[in-house]
């Protein structure tokens, strides 16, 4: 079998998307899991599923990745492969680490390892961000050698503790220095070797918007923004309803981000909209594909076909997007914000579904994925907690 796209991280949500939006072009698509249970797995969409040991999101470590690395051109050796799209942070890094490697079986439009590390640790982004006068919040960086209760000092509150690492997810808030002494001493002693110390900055209180880009070596070949509705967790995490918007300033300050990285390939600059002052602040630089793929796909930009032809060196049509489009994320994580969410903001969902029409992740056309999901999501409602990563106060 000859594979027009090889997708890796089979049991992530936004794969599904990514699956979708290539199949519509009626593409070949084989993906990769470590374990069955999927959205994914169930979908009558996939061509090819493939099942490897190696799995790196668990264990980044250099000699599982070389072991992964085995796995992968072994499959690209046998079946045929144009392009392999990584989805998750961890396989974006791994694909341009080993670019090179990679390249002599497939294509990849990832950008080259020096700039996915400034991306992929946030010590580097905001470094970055304040060399090309990007805003950004107050932060302030630790060493090894700094002393806790100093560093404490110069801290306002509430405040937001934030990992650095390609391999680290969330956020930690802290309302006092208590707080914050209890949690960085945590996360410090917890730290691996390879791992840099977190970072920490002003809380930000305003809305999250999104800037979305697809370059080729620095130049935009296309572009999407979208606005959070819900999120979840609560206090800040993924979209689980969001809107396309176009504001003129979120798009010149997102394209100078990826621009100025000479970007190659998809990447996600995430804002929030300070409520104080109204200006943009940026939160961080996700190289790969986004969350909120499905949005864009609906809006009329299809990003998983335009890094196919970016890394095919076809063609690449001028695409554009519909604003005021909504998509609900609602199996499982919109109903995960509908359990935590206030009674004011379920009245105000309720009078948003009334006024307009809201597109969802439930899929009719594939059925087996739809069961999948409700039995996810009764799982997750039962383990959710409604302050996963504090909350201010």
């Amino acid at each position: 079998m000859k594979l027009d796209v090889l997708l890796t991280d089979g049991n992530y949500q936004n794969t599904y998307a990514i699956l979708r939006a290539l199949k519509e072009k009626n593409l070949t698509v084989g993906i990769i899991f470590n374990y069955k249970p999927s959205v994914c797995f169930f979908s009558r969409y996939v061509d090819k599923r493939f099942f490897i040991k190696s799995d790196i999101v668990k264990n980044p470590d250099e000699s599982n990745l070389k072991a992964y690395l085995v796995e992968i051109i072994k499959i690209l050796h046998e079946y045929e492969t144009d392009v392999l799209l990584p989805v998750g942070n961890v396989s974006y890094r791994f694909a341009s680490l080993f670019k090179k490697e990679l390249e002599r079986f497939c294509r990849i439009p990832v950008v080259n390892y020096d700039l996915m590390e400034i991306a992929q640790d946030k010590s580097k982004t905001f470094e970055y961000a304040e060399k090309n006068n990007i805003p950004i919040p107050f932060t302030l960086r630790l060493s090894v050698n700094d002393d806790i209760d100093d560093v404490i000092g110069k801290v306002k509150f509430p405040c937001v503790i934030k990992k650095t690492n390609y391999d680290e997810a969330g956020v930690i808030y802290c309302n006092t220095k208590e707080e914050l002494k209890i949690n960085l001493l945590s996360l410090t002693t917890k730290r691996k070797n390879h791992q840099s110390m977190p970072i920490i900055q002003e809380y930000v209180k305003g809305e999250g918007t999104g800037y979305y880009g697809i370059y080729n070596n620095g130049k935009r070949i296309g572009y999407f923004m979208h606005e959070r509705i819900h999120e979840f967790p609560i206090t800040g995490g993924a979209s689980t309803l969001a809107k396309s918007v176009y504001n003129a300033d979120l798009e010149e300050t997102g394209n100078r981000v990826l621009e100025g990285l000479k970007w190659h390939g998809v990447a996600m600059v995430e804002f929030k909209r300070d409520s104080n002052a109204g200006s943009l602040k940026l939160m961080e630089i996700n190289p790969k594909f986004w969350g909120s793929l499905e949005l864009s796909y609906k809006a009329g930009i299809n990003f998983p076909y335009l890094a196919y032809l970016l890394a095919m060196n076809k063609p690449i049509p001028e695409s554009s997007y519909r604003t005021e489009v909504y998509f609900r994320w609602t199996l499982p994580y919109d109903l995960l914000w509908y359990r935590f969410a206030s009674r004011e903001n379920r009245k105000q969902f309720k009078a948003l579904k009334a006024k307009v029409t809201i597109n969802s992740n439930i899929h009719w056309d594939d059925p087996a994925t739809i069961f999948f999901n409700v039995v996810f999501t009764i799982l997750k409602l039962f383990k959710a907690k409604k302050y996963p990563h504090g909350h201010i106060k």
